[in-house]
Formats: structure tokens, sequence, C-alpha cells
């Protein structure tokens, strides 16, 4: 089995030019995710979570940070993994606490978190 086959279907991805208050507003109450590829295209260019939107609003103050961009918080030091890589090479990902950014070559196709897998295993036991 391979990465590939854990994949939770497409993820939901933010422009690198959403605004904050889009991304407060739209997607994290919305869609109660804990982070989001940043996309253009089919290229992945980082991920941003709720942690680094807090972190924004902490530093830079609630009355100015939902005016910044997405590409100004987000995480750009990027950790991938090839869709075709074996199950098992998931396992360091997630001992360091990183969502698996799976990856066709240069093309991003998603995401696998450990609930990916988890829910997973737990549907084919039943």
């Amino acid at each position: 089995r391979t990465v590939r086959d854990f994949m939770s279907g497409a993820p939901i991805a933010v422009s690198p030019a959403l605004s904050l208050r889009q991304l407060a507003d739209d997607f994290v109450l919305r869609h109660h995710h804990e982070f989001f590829p940043v996309v253009e295209g089919d290229r992945i260019l980082g991920l941003v979570t709720e942690s680094d939107l807090l972190g924004a609003v902490l530093t830079l103050g609630e009355d100015k940070a939902f005016d910044h961009c997405v590409r100004d918080i987000m995480v750009t030091s990027l950790v991938t993994i090839s869709a075709d890589a074996p199950i098992r090479d998931l396992v360091p990902l997630f001992r360091k606490d990183y969502v698996a950014i799976v990856m066709d070559g240069e093309r991003f196709l998603g995401l696998v978190t450990r609930i990916d897998l988890i829910n997973h295993f737990r549907t084919a036991m039943r």
C-alpha cells in the first residue's frame, strides 16, 4: 500500500492572496480545519495553520492582523512525500507532528493526516 491509498480526497486549499479575515470567516469557522494548503494551480506554496493565524493576531494585534494576507504568515518550509511512497514512510512525519503533503513529482495532490490513517484502519476493521 502507498501513501496515495490513504489520501482523504481533495483538501480545501487557499490562495496566498486571501486575507486573514476571509481565511478566518470562510475557512476556519465554516470548515473547522486545523490547516490549509496554500496553492497556486497545482503547486503548493505553503501551509497555514490555526496557530499561524492566532500568532499573527497576537503579534500584529487584532486591529491589523486581519488586513494581512495568507502569504504573510504561511509556513514555506515544507516536508513532502511521494504519493507512491510506502505507507510506513508516513511514520517519521507523524512522529514530528507534520502533516503529510502528498506530491506526484512537482504536482500537489493532497494531504494525509494521522486522523485519515486512523479512520482508514478503524473502518477497515469493521
